[in-house]
């Protein structure tokens, strides 16, 4: 379950109802520097997806089974009929 937060007077407060006994002990995770607002990006985070996407671009993208996802999707979900060459 994750909830959202709010640090104020010392305390970390629910932005919003929840469905917990009193009582239930648990954890709050925040990011490395401190903030979680909404919106907010990291650009050294940005950056490390960026290079995935290019390495992801420029590797060889070419079927070596000749199959096009768009077009052989049930091919690719459920297999060659039997009597297919």
């Amino acid at each position: 379950m994750t909830i959202k937060v709010v640090y104020e007077n010392g305390v970390f407060r629910p932005t919003e109802k929840v469905n917990l006994s009193e009582g239930t002990v648990g954890e709050v995770a925040l990011p490395k520097n401190g903030s979680a607002s909404r919106g907010e990006r990291d650009p050294q985070n940005l950056a490390v997806i960026m290079e995935a996407v290019r390495a992801l671009a420029n590797r060889d993208t070419e079927p070596k089974d000749g199959l096009v996802g768009s077009r052989d999707v049930d091919t690719i979900l459920y297999g060659r009929p039997k009597d297919a060459p």
